[in-house]
């Protein structure tokens, strides 16, 4: 038989427009015309009462995992749950927070709040073509699985290793330089290959 999938239209009922929002682009079999469609709904309103939307989604997020054995980890296949769907949300939301710290205007002003709500855009732009959040947070973890730490690359790098000379062209407060190096040359090696101080042992 054939799926309905509702509409989204922001109502005077805000929880009830975010919780209906979240869930409707959290599901992978809602059509991509009706995610744009919300989309659209949601970026066309007034700045206040998308804000107001968007606070109110990252409220209904956060409440979320306490206490809710489907929304507190991420489960092996995706699963036809709403809790699931906002525990995946949460996640998300978390990791976006923890690693996404940012130094400009636009990630301090407003606080935690704004923070979250542009980060809840984000995902919500993210999930516009196809994708279910499960899927979304999937990748998020795989990519965080293969990504390598500062701590990790120091202590892959050999002592004493010779590094490009470069000319500082530009630079800013906020610490970044802009750079003119010398030519060089890059060797790469398997990320699953043991490297020591000395370098990579070649065989």
């Amino acid at each position: 038989p054939h799926q309905r999938h509702r509409s989204f239209s922001m109502t005077t009922n805000v929880a009830a427009d975010a919780k209906s929002l979240l869930l409707l682009l959290a599901n992978r079999r809602t059509p991509e015309a009706a995610k744009d469609a919300a989309l659209q709904e949601l970026m066309s309103a007034p700045a206040e009462q998308r804000d107001r939307l968007l606070d109110e989604a990252a409220a209904l997020i956060t409440a979320s995992t306490p206490g809710s054995l489907l929304a507190s980890r991420r489960w092996p296949l995706p699963l036809p749950s709403r809790r699931a769907a906002l525990g995946s949300y949460a996640r998300l939301l978390d990791s976006m927070m923890a690693e996404e710290s940012g130094g400009g205007a636009r990630f301090t002003d407003g606080g935690d709040s704004a923070k979250k709500r542009r980060f809840i855009g984000v995902l919500l732009r993210q999930l516009r073509r196809g994708k279910g959040v499960w899927a979304i947070e999937r990748e998020a973890a795989k990519r965080r699985r293969q990504e390598t730490s500062m701590e990790e690359m120091l202590g892959r790098t050999p002592e004493d290793l010779e590094t490009p000379a470069y000319d500082v062209v530009a630079s800013g407060r906020a610490g970044w330089e802009v750079r003119a190096y010398s030519e060089f040359s890059v060797a790469s090696t398997r990320r699953d290959r043991a490297v020591n101080a000395s370098g990579v042992q070649l065989q």
